[in-house]
Order: C-alpha cells, then sequence, then structure tokens
C-alpha cells in the first residue's frame, strides 16, 4: 500500500511539472514562452474582417522590419488555421510571423474584444503595455525604449 501511495504522489508531482506549452507560427517554427524571455514581444490580435487591422498592418510590418531585435507576432481573433490562415495573412500583408493557434490563456493576456489589441511584453515577459484600437509603428518603438529591461 505504502509503494501505490508513493507511485501516485509521485505520479501527481510530476503532472505539475508539465511541459511549456509549445505554439507554431506558419513557417512552423516552434515559439515558447522561455523562447522569448530575455527579449520584447509585440502580439498583435487582428481579423481579415477588421478595417482598422487591415490599415494598422503596414505600421506593424514597418515596426517588425526596423526592430528585428524585437519579436512581432501576429494572432488571428477569428481562430482560423491551415490555408484559410495563409489566405488571410497574405490578403492582408503580413510580413511577420503569425501564431496558429490563440496564446492567450497560457500566457495570462488580458481578454481580446476589441481588434486591434496589440499587447506589448518586456524581456521579463510582463505585459507592460495593452494597446485597444490601431497603433504605430514610433508608438511601438516608444513603449519599448521608454520601459525599464532587464
Amino acid at each position: 500500500m505504502r509503494v501505490l501511495i508513493l507511485v501516485l504522489f509521485t505520479v501527481i508531482l510530476l503532472a505539475g511539472c508539465g511541459s511549456e506549452t509549445r505554439y507554431q507560427d506558419t513557417s512552423g517554427k516552434t515559439i515558447t514562452q522561455t523562447s522569448l524571455k530575455g527579449h520584447w514581444v509585440v502580439i498583435n490580435y487582428w481579423a481579415p474582417w477588421c478595417h482598422s487591422c487591415i490599415e494598422e498592418i503596414p505600421e506593424l510590418n514597418r515596426f517588425s522590419k526596423n526592430h528585428s531585435n524585437i519579436q512581432m507576432l501576429g494572432v488571428d481573433y477569428d481562430g482560423a488555421t491551415g490555408e484559410r490562415l495563409n489566405k488571410a495573412i497574405a490578403m492582408m500583408g503580413i510580413n511577420y510571423p503569425v501564431l496558429t493557434a490563440n496564446p492567450q490563456a497560457d500566457w495570462q493576456l488580458d481578454k481580446v474584444s476589441v481588434l486591434p489589441t496589440t499587447f506589448v511584453i518586456n524581456p521579463e515577459g510582463n505585459v507592460v503595455k495593452t494597446i485597444v484600437g490601431p497603433t504605430r509603428s514610433k508608438d511601438l518603438a516608444q513603449i519599448v525604449t521608454t520601459n525599464p529591461t532587464l
């Protein structure tokens, strides 16, 4: 009986140490919170039917291109996958990585109810700014340069 209790305790303990959730972008690259530690991250929620999202994409593309040291990630609010997601990305002209699943719960991001919504996460993994509505490249750059890092 003691052995059974010990085995059950060990299984429960190991279950609590589960591996980190892995996300993939549309190119197949695996992304985890751990892999992003030590880097600024910008996560933008968009949808192909959102006019403000479509207008914002050139600014986000510019930001991603001009700040290669900052990880820019997109998330389709509607949760499209496969060919539907790839078509939406192409139609919107997104040039930065887009995740194939929503990291909101695992990464403890606020619930998105308005589009576009952008989260700016510091190198320690903390959300330092949530932007509801369209944003500009220069605004994102200012947030990153005016917030303390590691």
